[in-house]
């Protein structure tokens, strides 16, 4: 009895200091800016209204939200000539660590301002945590209200898939998506679960998942909410299920646009490890490449264009010596979204240029 009461002493010591090593300088999002609602689909907004500030380690920036529940300032009525773009997407594309201004879409309409003098019109739906199929439903929710010209997916090649694999695809798409979906989710969790599952049992093994992770995403290896201990209990031929499932929400995201009169592009953001330790091979950057080619290569054969950041992003490294992510959150530094928003400005321009432009 001793021993056992000594043991469980011991073991809830180690899980408190665990704890307090894994939350060390976490970065807690403020109460009141997202709301959540379990019983809807996404489970998570923005509150409208919400005027704060996001702190971190290495930033503290200013965020509002609109009445619409959009990051930016109110919604103006929309101007003839002038190019309305709605943007989907995570914590990247929303600008997690910096001001709205200098996040990289906003930055490329504000160099079509300043060198072409064509004024584009940015409307931010990103938010934190989202991915395909969130998307497409909030892209359901907003496109007869806002009536964009056009609409910009940043794909993040850290975890969009693994957000589509996470998602309950029965809450999107028509019926016969669903059914189709339905099955590849079941061959992922079921795939996932046959070794994960039986692991978990073991006190041990989550610790050491949980340390391995924090490790990893320390490092920089890994990006934000990237899980490499999920990843590597796929099989390459569920994580093209996985893929596979990605594109198909994305299409439908473009069927939605289409029905409401816009345009869809996609922009694909690498991943920290893409970037940082481009030139050190290994089998994760490889996915994570893999997954950037793919989407550049179905976006072809569907006709949606797509731009892949990576390059523009690596060059700026090694030409700014900058660091174009944060060190601790691996989100984009403010010297990344303007690396970003430099590369994407001729391809948003050539997305937009069928808008007629205002008469002289």
């Amino acid at each position: 009895m001793v021993i056992l009461v000594a043991g469980s002493v011991l073991a809830l010591a180690v899980a408190n200091l665990l704890a307090g090593l894994l939350s060390k300088d976490a970065e807690p999002v403020p109460e009141d800016l997202i709301d959540r609602d379990f019983s809807a689909y996404p489970a998570r907004s923005l509150h409208a209204g919400y005027a704060g500030r996001l702190r971190g380690p290495e930033f503290d920036v200013a965020v509002r939200v609109n009445a619409l529940g959009l990051r930016g300032p109110e919604m103006e009525p929309k101007q003839p000539g002038r190019p309305r773009v709605l943007v989907l997407g995570d914590s990247f594309s929303f600008g997690w660590g910096v001001e709205e201004a200098q996040v990289f879409h906003a930055v490329a309409a504000a160099s079509l301002r300043r060198d072409e003098g064509r004024d584009v019109e940015i409307l931010n739906a990103s938010v934190p945590g989202d991915g395909p199929l969130s998307e497409l439903a909030r892209l359901k929710a907003l496109c007869q209200v806002v009536h964009p010209d056009h609409v910009l997916v940043a794909f993040y090649t850290g975890n969009d898939v693994a957000d589509t694999m996470r998602s309950d695809p029965n809450k999107v798409g028509d019926a016969n998506w669903r059914a189709v979906a339905d099955r590849r989710i079941d061959t992922l969790r079921g795939e996932e679960s046959r070794v994960d599952q039986w692991l978990s049992q073991f006190a041990l093994y989550r610790i050491a998942k949980a340390l391995w992770a924090r490790a990893c995403y320390a490092a920089g290896v890994c990006a934000y909410d990237d899980d490499p201990i999920w990843r590597a209990h796929l099989s390459l031929a569920a994580q093209a299920l996985a893929l596979e499932l990605t594109t198909a929400a994305l299409l439908q995201i473009r069927r939605v646009a289409q029905r409401c009169g816009a345009t869809v592009s996609i922009v694909v953001l690498p991943s920290v490890a893409q970037v940082r330790h481009g030139d050190q091979p290994s089998a994760r950057l490889d996915e994570l490449r893999g997954i950037s080619a793919a989407m550049r290569e179905w976006g072809q054969r569907s006709e949606i264009p797509v731009i892949d950041l990576e390059p523009a992003l690596v060059a700026a490294l090694k030409a700014e010596r900058t660091p174009m992510f944060f060190e601790y959150d691996n989100h984009l530094t403010p010297a990344g979204h303007r690396a970003a928003g430099s590369a994407l400005a001729p391809f948003l321009r050539d997305r937009v240029s069928e808008v007629p432009r205002p008469a002289p």
